[in-house]
């Protein structure tokens, strides 16, 4: 019987792994500072589930679906605004300024609704909330740990809140959350991102 070559399984088992796309501790991630900052982004959230024993991103809803559903049955509008990112810039002196559309109209925005610190060490993303009605956000005082980096698409992992969990119905088999940061790359074309930015100026939001 022919024996298996051991450097093509070996070479196999690195194919495999470099295609996984649970996160890897030994990857070194760069800098997300000059990635992050001076740009729009635009903040979509999926749950990370626990799985016949693994963990897995249920993409089946966003937890913005999983929010409107609930307004829905409870006959109430959430205040998305309040609780996701949606549509965000990350100012260089460290500020989020976050957007919003009120009536499916009137852009809005929080001049200073996060402060954010990355730490190219720790490879840890800190956001602190810096008003009282944004407490209760997903990621209000969280630690996001990068898992996939391009210099259009940032993707972190972090921890569920019991907020959360108790707010949108998750259950005990959520262990985490999966945030994707899609780049803005035209401010002006927006509208597709339901928010428009085009007289929106970053530093006044006006």
């Amino acid at each position: 019987m022919r024996k298996p070559n051991f450097l093509l399984l070996l070479a196999g088992l690195f194919l495999a792994a470099a295609c996984d796309d649970s996160k890897d501790e030994g990857v070194v991630f760069p800098d997300l500072n000059p990635i992050l900052t001076g740009n729009y982004w635009k903040e979509t959230t999926y749950p990370i589930v626990m799985q016949d024993g693994q963990t897995v991103v249920s993409k089946d809803k966003s937890l913005s679906d999983l929010q409107e559903a609930v307004g829905i049955e409870n006959q109430k509008t959430y205040p998305t605004f309040d609780e996701d990112l949606g549509v965000f810039y990350m100012r260089g002196d460290g500020v989020i300024r976050k957007y919003t559309v009120y009536d499916g109209q009137e852009t809005k925005s929080l001049s200073n609704a996060y402060t954010y610190k990355y730490d190219p060490t720790a490879q840890v993303l800190l956001l602190t909330a810096t008003r009282d009605k944004l407490r209760n956000g997903w990621f209000a005082d969280a630690e996001l740990k990068p898992v996939s980096v391009e210099e259009d698409r940032v993707v972190f992992e972090a921890p569920v809140r019991e907020y959360t969990r108790e707010e949108l119905g998750l259950g005990a088999e959520t262990v985490g959350l999966q945030t994707i940061w899609n780049l803005i790359e035209n401010p002006k074309d927006a509208s597709r991102y339901g928010t428009d930015l085009t007289d929106c100026d970053p530093l006044t939001g006006y």
